[in-house]
């Protein structure tokens, strides 16, 4: 397997690590780009890096790196399209990317290695095993709790109205404790702010250097029965939500709650990408537009990342034609194998909810909303059945609830 490396640095190191049976060939940005074919390249971000995309051969899976704090939001399918770019990640992020590459090219007979960081519980055992440990699996195994990830194809697809709405319905149908946290790091504390809440902390807290275990009250309680962390105040302090606060963040929350319900991003960051890997269930909620269908493309492109992922289609005009929004759905579906888990019209009388301060889906007066909303519920439940005992066992015997609090 021969792999090129366009800029040096100490992501050389550890893309070496994970191939260690490739040949590499590893240049500066400015430098030209040598003969031969290459599987896998990897591209650090430049003034100059979509001639170097360009003059290379259409034959090699890209990834491009740029900087956590560059906003590539807009362009991110230009690329793609334009530059045959196949994954985009930060130079933050590029330990997650390279799990999903490592597992992808191991899979096809490659030798590769994980890896191993820091925040990833692992086990060891006595008698030496013939397979690879998926460390995340490990991780995840860890938590007692039903975790859900809510992603969207863009922004504006009703994505944290979904999430809201499903841990007012969860609190509400089950003796479960349900909490929603704030991942969406592009919006300054979206969810609490919609709801009106008053909140002192935010996810923010966790990459303080404090005891959080020893806090009181960092999550607010919602008076429809489930509890939130809000997201960050500021859209600048992104950058302190590093992969290990995320787990912490996780970690914490699964130690409390029965069920955690992650609002992320719409953008492949950091936060979204180790949230989609933890989770036990994943949504992305589009709306019907042909914007959205071709972003939801892109996403898809990292199918590890959305390995069993379910579609939710938001805010389906009364007047859209159905024969429309199915061959939507069944083009993504050939492609990707993801089903659609519910369709959500839109409602007139949710958006006089969310003016009252009322969430909508315990609105009697939102009759399609709610019966739209049953598919994702029942979905859902079929999860709960297999940790309900567990998880209540836990919240009878756990006095952990006490960092929890009603707003």
């Amino acid at each position: 397997m021969n792999i090129l490396i366009i800029g040096d640095g100490e992501h050389s190191k550890l893309i070496k690590y994970v191939f260690p049976s490739a040949y590499f060939d590893t240049i500066d940005t400015d430098e030209a780009i040598p003969g031969g074919e290459y599987e896998l390249v990897f591209i650090s971000y430049s003034e100059v890096w979509e001639e170097t995309a360009k003059n290379l051969s259409t034959n090699s899976k890209k990834v491009l790196m740029t900087p956590s704090d560059l906003d590539i939001t807009v362009s991110i399918l230009d690329a793609i399209q334009k530059y045959s770019i196949d994954t985009i990640t930060s130079f933050d992020n590029l330990e997650t990317q390279l799990k999903i590459l490592s597992k992808r090219y191991s899979k096809r007979g490659v030798t590769t290695k994980l890896p191993l960081s820091k925040n990833v519980i692992t086990t060891r055992s006595s008698e030496p095993s013939t397979q690879a440990i998926d460390e995340t699996e490990i991780y995840i195994s860890k938590f007692k709790s039903l975790i859900i990830a809510i992603t969207g194809s863009k922004g504006g697809t009703g994505k944290s109205a979904v999430s809201i709405n499903l841990a007012a319905a969860l609190a509400q149908k089950n003796n479960l404790k349900v909490g929603l946290i704030d991942f969406d790091l592009k919006n300054n504390s979206c969810v609490a702010n919609r709801l009106d809440l008053d909140f002192s902390r935010t996810i923010k807290v966790f990459a303080d250097k404090i005891n959080v275990e020893k806090m009181q009250n960092i999550f607010v309680g919602h008076p429809a029965g489930f509890y939130i962390l809000p997201g960050l105040e500021h859209i600048g302090e992104s950058n302190l939500i590093t992969l290990g606060v995320v787990d912490k963040i996780i970690k914490h929350a699964a130690s409390s709650l029965d069920i955690v319900i992650l609002d992320l991003s719409a953008t492949l960051d950091t936060t979204t990408i180790r949230s989609l890997e933890l989770a036990n269930v994943r949504y992305v909620v589009t709306d019907c537009s042909k914007d959205a269908f071709r972003r939801m493309e892109t996403i898809l492109s990292t199918p590890e990342v959305f390995d069993g992922a379910k579609l939710i289609v938001n805010k389906v005009p009364k007047t859209f034609k159905n024969v429309l929004l199915d061959a939507q759905i069944s083009n993504l579906h050939k492609k990707h194998q993801i089903p659609v888990i519910a369709k959500i019209r839109t409602d007139d009388n949710e958006t006089v909810s969310w003016a009252e301060q009322k969430i909508p889906i315990l609105n009697a007066k939102c009759k399609t909303l709610k019966e739209d909303f049953h598919g994702i519920i029942n979905d859902i439940e079929e999860h709960i059945v297999d940790k309900a005992p567990k998880i209540r066992n836990k919240g009878q015997k756990s006095g952990l609830f006490g960092v929890l609090k009603r707003g």
